[in-house]
């Protein structure tokens, strides 16, 4: 594991090395309790940058300085035929822990010098938290960025894993490289509308968008986003309610039925259909009890989701949520030919246009065979997906808004393998 920022608070255990000019005690700053002075054991080593401290708990080794931390916990494999004495384990996972804080700084110089590190730096500079992301089809969301994004940058105001202690609003702020950017430098294909890159800052973004701002300059597209503290998962505060799901394929529909526990208030009930809030149709005030049943029109293809929601103490529990309809889709895979066919089994015509396919494989994700989730679904249509190499994923997808909490999820998945065989041997007699 790597990180790149400041590290005030690091538990790094017994100093093993520090770079030469280095001072084991000056490198992690903070109250760390018995891991904070000098270790005037601690070998001086020119394999380490000046300042760098190498640190081993005898679980975990850690090597941080010059804003680069990095971490290898448990055992690092020994190679074949190797003794798997602990002293050896200990020494590969220090070991593993210098080379990786060293390849850390490499990667952030290189990433600080990329063209969206030249151009969000230095406007993200005074964030906490700075996510930057050179490569957005090979990124952590490569599902969730709009066509025509080549990379993107992020700053947040509040670090993520601090959101929950927010108090009010924050304000965060993203730097988007266009492929059609002026500098030349992207790869090309149309912007993405204001829409587009409001739906990506919702879906990318740690904590909850409440005002979006969006504008364009010299190719850049740059958003400033003001943001509240996501709602908490409590299931201990939701009412303690079964409820269970039912499609109805003939119908078209999804049922919600309260099987018994405590009934739920309907204002503190949220029902979420293809990314919209529909609970005012869905719901008719009073309250959700034993023997109730909610009733939605999905179609033959649509994703639902029934949750309780605390506005007052922003705080959350999903009882239900269906995608359907998963056995409309069936794949068949060619390994010598790394072609997938996906092909659509239902009885009737379907609307698929909030589907997205997504090929994920070594190279990063992309989206492929739009043909066959922009028009009307047909019973028998097929779509062939190439380049699907062993090991590669592909998925049928929702491309809609979900509420915090709530994953959009696949309706469809295939990961490609190589063919299972079961071998079995016995003694002659």
């Amino acid at each position: 594991l790597t990180a790149a920022g400041s590290f005030d608070r690091v538990e790094l255990g017994e100093t093993i090395a520090v770079g030469e000019s280095g001072d084991a005690g000056s490198v992690v700053d903070g109250d760390r309790g018995g891991s904070s002075g000098p270790a005037t054991d601690a070998e001086t080593t020119d394999e380490l940058p000046a300042g760098w401290r190498l640190a081993d708990d005898g679980d975990t080794a850690v090597v941080a300085g010059e804003g680069v931390a990095a971490a290898t916990a448990a055992a690092v494999p020994a190679a074949s035929g190797a003794a798997d004495a602990s002293g050896d384990e200990a020494d590969r996972r220090i070991e593993t822990a210098r080379i990786a804080g060293r390849t850390a700084t490499g990667e952030v110089d290189r990433l600080a010098e990329s063209a969206i590190g030249e151009a969000a730096l230095p406007r993200l500079g005074g964030f906490e938290t700075v996510l930057l992301v050179p490569d957005a089809d090979g990124g952590p969301f490569p599902s969730r960025v709009p066509g025509g994004v080549d990379a993107f940058a992020a700053g947040f105001e509040t670090a993520p894993a601090d959101l929950r202690e927010l108090d009010g609003t924050a304000e965060n702020a993203y730097v988007i490289r266009t492929a059609d950017d002026a500098s030349g430098t992207g790869s090309g294909g149309a912007s993405p509308d204001d829409d587009a890159v409001e739906r990506f800052v919702r879906a990318v973004d740690p904590a909850e968008p409440v005002e979006t701002d969006v504008s364009r300059a010299d190719g850049l597209i740059l958003v400033d986003v003001t943001v509240e503290a996501p709602p908490e998962l409590d299931r201990e505060a939701a009412p303690d309610a079964d409820v269970r799901s039912r499609f109805d394929r003939e119908e078209g529909t999804v049922t919600f039925e309260h099987r018994g526990g405590e009934a739920v208030p309907a204002d503190e009930l949220e029902v979420w259909h293809d990314g919209e809030d529909v609970s005012d149709a869905v719901l008719d005030g009073g309250t959700f009890e034993a023997g109730d049943a909610l009733t939605v029109d999905t179609g033959r293809i649509g994703t639902v989701t029934l949750r309780w929601f605390d506005a007052a103490e922003n705080a959350y529990y999903t009882y239900a949520s269906e995608r359907v309809d998963r056995e409309a889709f069936s794949f068949s895979y060619d390994m010598d030919a790394e072609t997938l066919e996906l092909t659509y089994e239902g009885e009737r015509a379907a609307d698929p246009s909030d589907l997205q396919l997504v090929h994920r494989g070594e190279s990063g994700a992309r989206t492929v065979g739009e043909e066959f989730t922009d028009d009307a679904l047909e019973p028998g249509d097929e779509v062939v997906v190439d380049d699907v190499s062993i090991g590669d994923s592909v998925r049928l997808e929702f491309d809609v808004e979900t509420p915090p909490g709530v994953g959009r999820g696949s309706l469809a998945h295939y990961r490609a393998s190589p063919p299972h065989v079961w071998i079995h041997s016995r003694a002659e007699e």
